[in-house]
Parts: C-alpha cells; structure tokens; sequence
C-alpha cells in the first residue's frame, strides 16, 4: 500500500498507520524521496496584496508562454485573477480559450473540458484553480505552477508544485509568491519557541490577567521553510525526511541539482532559460499587457459604472430569479428531469455572490 508522497513523517504518517490497523513488528515503512529533480522551486516575495485586483507578478512568468495553473486561495480569487488577466489580453476570439477557472463551483464535465484543452489545445496556456486541481491531476503538459499565497501546510504546498514537469524530460518551475506579513510571522514564531515565556499582563483595574487574543499558530515546517536562508530543497528534504539525508539535505551547488532553487540561483548568480510550450505552425500567443488604467485610480466617469448597494441587490435577485428558471426548467423534460444544466449553478447562492463581484 502506497501513501501520499506529501506526507510529513512522524504524526501525519503514523496516524494514518494506526487507523489503517498497520502497526507492529509486521509492517515495514518504506519511505522514497519526493524530490521533483526537473522543477525548479522559486520563493518570490509579493510586492502588491493578495486582497486587489492587480497580480503583476504573474505577468513575467506568463509571458514566457509556458503552460501554467495558478493556484488561489478563494474562488474569489479565482475570480480576480481571471478578470485581470483578461483585460491584460488584447481582443480576440482566443482570449475564451487561454485563461480557465477550475473550481468546485463548475459542473464536473466542465472541470473536464478543461483539463482536454490544457492537453490538446495550444490556445490553452492558463488555467487559474483552488485546491481542487491541487491534488492527483495528471496534466503532463503543464509546465509552471504559481501559487498566489503559501498554503496553510508544506503538503498542500508541495503537492501544487507536483501538477508540473509530469513529463521528467521536461523544465518545470514552482513558484510560491508569499507575502512579507507572513515572512515577518514565521521569523517571529520561530524565535518565539528558543524565547522563556512572557509574564503575563495585569489590568490595572481587574488585578487579573489581561485575556489575550490567541492566534492560530503557523504550521512548523511552513515557519521552517519561510525562514530558509541557504537552500529552499535542503530544507524540503529535511522536512520530508528524503533519503539519502546525507546528500539530500546539501545544496544544490553541492548536489549539483539540475535546476537549482532561487536560493541557490541567486547566491551563485546563475540565470536559467525555460522555453515556451511547443505552437504549432500560424498560431501565436500574445504577450500579456496590462493597461496603465489598471493601476491608476479610477475615473469619475468609471466610478459612476459601479453598481451602487440598491442596484446590486436589484441584480442579485434577477439572477436568482433567472438561476431558479434554470434550475427548474430541464426537470420539465422527462430525459433530463434528473440532471440540472451545468448553467444552473446561478441557482447557488455563492455562484450569484461571485457574478456579482465583477460589479462591484
């Protein structure tokens, strides 16, 4: 029986032997290393919110026409990254067909769809996701995988990093683009574990301790990878445990890693190219190019675009009017009547509040 290959050891991995009933002197683990050796792992500091509307940071990557997921955190973020990524294409027909949302909130065939363009169709570069396309997708022809925000865990992380460079004869790059905030957090956190603990404070006014707010720790090996100052898979392949140790946790200059970390890039001043997905003869793709209106404030005249509070209500109850019709219309006709069109989701609450998004 095989487990996950982003499975930490230790508590991860023996709760799950346990409740398999594997344990003992007759079960053996075996564990391989889940080092993605034609992956480059890149960490790269964001410089602009994970909250707005404008992602540039993704725009070199994007125009070096490769392949790409872009993992979000939301739906909704989902939604913003699609939306820029539109306006920052020239017009044209294709522009339905190089950017695709894959999330829970579409209909399992359309989720499908989307993976036979990604593999067949050249058009098809980007593909923006949640955590649904994270996990055992099987997209050989993905190249770089960009995450908006680290996850919550190395695993969810790691396994991001794994829907590219499926093809072992192929360049791949793993980019997570990680706030400073959250830098700042794991800095302190670790430091926090070698520190005595903090008297607690006394209200003046109660002579009791102040309550204070507890924040949800970070998970360690996040905090241990934020932190990492030599090299990114060093410090992977302590967490995992990844044999050999004796080698696996050198670094790259030392292993001599086909595609070295940006650690390790950068500390010996290396520069590696990546080439674009293949295009067929008479098709291009191109460059992204995000207009100077999006990142100036908006106009008076744009303002007045925006849909006010009143006329977002009005809106949403049109379209949960109209979802409803659609909901309810294919079960009128007997060869459907159990199997809604994919078009109903506008009959989901949380589909409306996302349409409504683009108004706002």
């Amino acid at each position: 029986m095989a487990l996950s290959a982003t499975i930490q050891p230790g508590p991860p991995s023996t709760s799950i032997q346990r409740s398999l009933g594997m344990s003992g002197k007759d079960f053996y683990v075996f564990r391989s290393s889940n080092e993605r050796p034609n992956t480059q792992f890149i960490m790269q500091p964001l410089e602009h919110g994970l909250g707005g509307k404008e992602f540039p940071a993704l725009i070199p990557y994007l125009n070096s026409g490769r392949k790409t997921v872009i993992h979000c955190r939301t739906i909704a973020d989902v939604f913003r990254v699609f939306v820029y990524l539109w306006k920052a294409q020239p017009e044209g027909a294709d522009r339905l067909k190089r950017v695709q949302m894959y999330h829970s909130l579409r209909s399992f065939d359309d989720n499908s769809e989307i993976l036979r363009l990604l593999e067949e169709d050249p058009r098809c570069q980007v593909v923006i996701a949640t955590i649904a396309f994270a996990n055992g997708l099987n997209v050989k022809s993905l190249l770089d995988s960009l995450s908006l925000g680290f996850p919550e865990t190395v695993d969810q992380m790691w396994q991001e990093k794994g829907r590219v460079g499926r093809n072992p004869d192929t360049a791949a790059r793993g980019v997570v683009f990680f706030q400073p905030s959250v830098l700042a957090d794991a800095e302190k956190q670790i430091a926090g574990l070698d520190a005595p603990p903090a008297a607690p404070q006394i209200n003046p006014k109660t002579g009791k301790p102040r309550c204070k707010k507890k924040i949800k720790p970070m998970e360690h090996a996040k905090a241990l990878l934020l932190i990492e100052k030599r090299c990114y898979i060093a410090a992977i392949n302590r967490i995992y445990q990844n044999p050999p140790m004796e080698t696996s946790t050198l670094d790259c200059i030392a292993t001599k890693r086909r595609l070295p970390c940006s650690l390790c890039a950068a500390r010996r001043e290396i520069s590696l190219t990546f080439p674009p997905s293949p295009l067929p003869s008479g098709i291009t793709l191109p460059p992204f190019t995000p207009s100077v209106a999006m990142q100036e404030p908006l106009s008076a005249a744009q303002k007045k675009l925006k849909l006010t509070k009143k006329e977002r209500g009005i809106a949403a109850a049109s379209l949960a009017t109209f979802g409803e019709t659609i909901f309810f219309l294919p079960r009128l006709h007997f060869h459907h009547h159990t199997r809604p069109s994919s078009v109903s989701e506008l009959h989901n609450p949380r589909y409306c509040d996302k349409l409504m998004d683009f108004c706002a």
